[in-house]
């Protein structure tokens, strides 16, 4: 568990301040409980939890009190899980900033409330939610003037027992709230059905701007999965904005409750729906008045829905005349027992067959009617911030100049090359695969692993060759032989912006990435693999570890790991996206680093990953005087790890990806509901 928040903490950077207090600790406001730590920090500090089973949080009661701006944070290397029954309460008024991250909390939720004016902002990244007794998730409210700002990232909320659970809720009434909820998880007991999974909204005279952008949610909801709601006391001046992206809802009985829903009433309100997938639903979503407490009084409904794959349900969508404004476009709509009511599909909708590889994980297979169907426009154009350009995977959304329908791109490739038993004395062997046989301008990123039996622990990279282009692996000094058994884990990401080719133009030690996708982005993700010949032919050797970095321009470069310079020509495949759950930088502490001997090495801690045939893919973010090299390996514990047979020197980090779809495919299907 050491190494867990070294993937949280690179998310947080923007939200922790530099001064902190560490707990527990032998000296006060921090050697009693956590909550006298907590009271005791000056407001803005850091409480950095350093214990993965915290006992004294609280005196008495069920929350921790956080009535200051204060930022919660397990410590690099821990996974606190607080005592059953123990939450986290958050009390502001004027202006407060509060983070809560990487904790674990038992039958008692996160709970902020707001008012007095002034602006709150809330940060809730990688907090877990078990809850067997219903006691909740996560709720946060604005009560009168002011405004909430909630970023709600990689969060889950699981409900199990008997009873209804909500995973998440944000409300105003007289106040503003904007909430940004991505890439969190709600996954409830199949044999109850709750109201909502998550849901937002407003009333009195408040504002409410939801964002749910690439949530997983689980189980049967009588209102909807993902709700926008105007609220009973809602007035004429309220207003309600849902937008509803990437969201992937199953039911939890086939055939019953709602994927996504939109309420209407007194005051104005839109609905944006975009590259969700419904699937087994009742009703896969709703526009229209309120349900309960019907308005006596109501203003139209504004919006789209766009790029949605709804298939297998009872219904379709409902759309009642409140929100007959809203249109559509580019939707998939498949074997559903109706298209809906009110609803009248665009001539640009697709009524083919999405060929999902699972209806439990709504993956495309190769043939699905939904690839490169879907309308771009529609993300860009989305009123408000820029919508996130990751599908639910957190992979890009854009390849090859198209979009799919639904909420999971098709076109990435993860596989493993190994080099055969027969290997003649080589320093190459070639492989193939479908993605990328006869592709000369693939671009191509491995890491080197013994998962076969053998790691090459020195420079490689890929090369072609033929006329009919076949791919190889290759060591970079001529002179080292790879034997039988030597092992690589590829990604061939599809076309698109962020995969392209950088070539150095002198004999230097470090050579600046200039791509759009990078320049000035030192929070991207950035992964390198060396290209003997992009252009076929001859090429350029580069005998030393490469890597990345970042310098104070913001900019990227390719460096050497051991101060040498790279070779004049020298070319590099390069990778890059924003930062998700699933591609993410490893910023291990010394605590963290593990004695392998004759070296080191830092472990990968997403439990996800934790199968023979996952393919992980990292780049060394390597300073100049590092020179090591590094390979994969799976640990006795099932986790990946990142090795080094020198050594891993404090302060390094990695840039580390895998695929999801590629665990679920390889790993076989299990399923919690036996669908399938």
């Amino acid at each position: 568990m050491r190494a867990l928040l070294a993937i949280s903490m690179f998310f947080f950077t923007l939200q922790v301040q530099a001064q902190g207090l560490l707990w527990p600790a032998a000296a006060a406001p921090c050697n009693t409980t956590l909550q006298a730590c907590v009271n005791g920090a000056s407001p803005g500090f850091t409480v950095l939890i350093a214990t993965d089973t915290p006992t004294n949080v609280i005196a008495s009661g069920n929350f921790l009190q956080l009535n200051q701006s204060i930022h919660l944070v397990a410590a690099a290397g821990y996974r606190p899980v607080f005592p059953v029954g123990v939450g986290i309460q958050i009390s502001a008024s004027g202006n407060a900033s509060f983070t809560v991250a990487g904790l674990t909390l038992r039958n008692r939720g996160v709970l902020a409330v707001s008012g007095g004016g002034g602006a709150t902002t809330l940060v809730v990244r990688d907090v877990r939610i078990d809850d067997s007794a219903g006691n909740g998730g996560f709720t946060f409210s604005q009560i009168g003037p002011g405004t909430m700002n909630v970023h709600a990232e990689h969060n889950r909320y699981q409900r199990t027992g008997s009873g209804a659970g909500l995973g998440f809720q944000v409300d105003t009434f007289d106040g503003t709230v904007n909430a940004d909820l991505r890439f969190n998880e709600v996954d409830l007991s199949k044999d109850h059905t709750s109201a909502y999974g998550m849901v937002g909204a407003t009333s009195g005279n408040g504002t409410a701007r939801i964002d749910f952008s690439n949530n997983i949610v689980r189980g049967t909801f009588s209102y909807g999965a993902l709700c926008g709601v105007m609220g009973s006391s809602a007035s004429a001046t309220s207003s309600l904005v849902l937008r509803a992206y990437g969201n992937i809802v199953t039911p939890g009985v086939r055939g019953v409750g709602t994927g996504i829903c939109a309420f209407g009433g007194e005051g104005t309100s839109s609905a944006y729906l975009i590259n969700n997938t419904l699937v087994d639903l009742g009703l896969g979503a709703y526009l229209g008045v309120r349900p309960f407490t019907p308005p006596t009084v109501t203003q139209a409904m504004q919006g789209y829905l766009a790029n949605n794959l709804i298939t297998l349900n009872q219904t379709a969508v409902v759309q009642q005349a409140l929100a007959s404004a809203v249109t559509n476009t580019s939707n998939l709509l498949f074997a559903n027992g109706a298209n809906g009511s009110g609803f009248t599909p665009h001539a640009s909708s697709v009524f083919s067959d999405p060929a999902l590889i699972s209806r439990e994980r709504p993956y495309l297979a190769s043939n699905s009617a939904a690839i490169g169907q879907g309308n771009g426009f529609a993300i860009v154009f989305a009123p408000g911030t820029a919508l996130p350009l990751l599908d639910a995977d957190g992979h890009r959304r854009l390849k090859g100049g198209t979009i799919d329908i639904g909420a999971y791109e098709y076109g990435d490739a993860w596989f493993r090359a190994v080099s055969p038993a027969s290997q003649p004395t080589s320093n190459s062997f070639a492989f193939t695969h479908p993605s990328v046989d006869g592709d000369g301008s693939a671009r191509l990123q491995a890491s080197a692993t013994p998962i076969a039996g053998t790691s090459l622990l020195a420079p490689f990279g890929v090369y072609r060759s033929g006329a009919t282009p076949t791919w190889a692996m290759f060591a970079q000094n001529p002179f080292v032989v790879l034997g039988g058994g030597v092992g690589f884990n590829l990604f061939a990401a599809a076309t698109g912006s962020g995969s392209f080719l950088h070539q150095t133009a002198s004999s230097t030690s470090s050579s600046q990435i200039d791509n759009t996708s990078v320049n000035g982005n030192p929070d991207a993700m950035v992964f390198v693999t060396s290209n003997w010949n992009p252009s076929g032919g001859s090429g350029v050797y580069n005998d030393h570890p490469i890597g990345v970095y970042t310098y104070a321009d913001n900019n990227w470069y390719v460096q050497t790991g051991d101060g040498s310079s790279l070779s004049n020509g020298a070319a590099f495949n390069v990778y890059t996206q924003n930062a998700s759950p699933n591609v993410f930088r490893l910023d291990p502490g010394a605590d963290s680093i593990l004695s392998i001997p004759p070296g080191q090495a830092v472990e990968i801690p997403v439990d996800e990953i934790a199968v023979a045939c996952a393919v992980v893919v990292f780049t060394p973010w390597a300073s100049s005087n590092d020179g090591r090299n590094y390979d994969i390996y799976r640990r006795p514990n099932g986790r990946w790890a990142i090795y080094s047979p020198t050594g891993i020197a404090d302060g390094t980090r990695f840039n580390v990806m895998y695929s999801p779809r590629q665990v679920f495919e390889c790993a076989g299907p299990m399923f919690r509901d036996s669908f399938e």
